[in-house]
């Protein structure tokens, strides 16, 4: 669950750095650059949405339940992938803001497919 968490809010870091603008206050010059080069939109909310209800899903102990949102979370991260513009790790310029956006979609990879490894191996466990 905290892996998942940490994906949400980093996530959620992205689109606000990126999405309202917040992320210029700190470096413009960069943020400008990276905001051209990120064409995203608002798919870095509905991945935090999408994390944020298969958390909910584990809280009240539903694992198969959660399984549904954390499937969706990895289709839209197919989506998301070709729209992460120049933010490439083999790009010279790096921006701290491309971190935190490779940052989240490791954690949320990571978190999902462990996810998808404990439900598959709680329903091998039931009679």
């Amino acid at each position: 669950m905290l892996v998942l968490l940490i994906a949400a809010l980093l996530q959620a870091g992205t689109w606000a750095g990126l999405g309202p603008g917040a992320f210029v206050l700190w470096d413009s010059i960069h943020t400008f650059y990276f905001q051209h080069s990120y064409v995203a939109g608002m798919l870095p909310l509905g991945m935090t949405g999408l994390l944020c209800v298969t958390i909910l899903c584990l809280v009240i102990g539903k694992l198969r339940w959660a399984t549904i949102p954390a499937f969706a979370a990895m289709i839209l991260s197919f989506v998301m992938l070709p729209r992460m513009g120049t933010i490439s790790v083999l790009n010279p310029f790096i921006h701290p803001m491309q971190l935190v956006d490779w940052g989240a979609m490791a954690l949320t990879w990571g978190g999902c497919l462990w996810l998808f490894i404990l439900g598959n191996r709680a329903a091998s466990a039931r009679p």
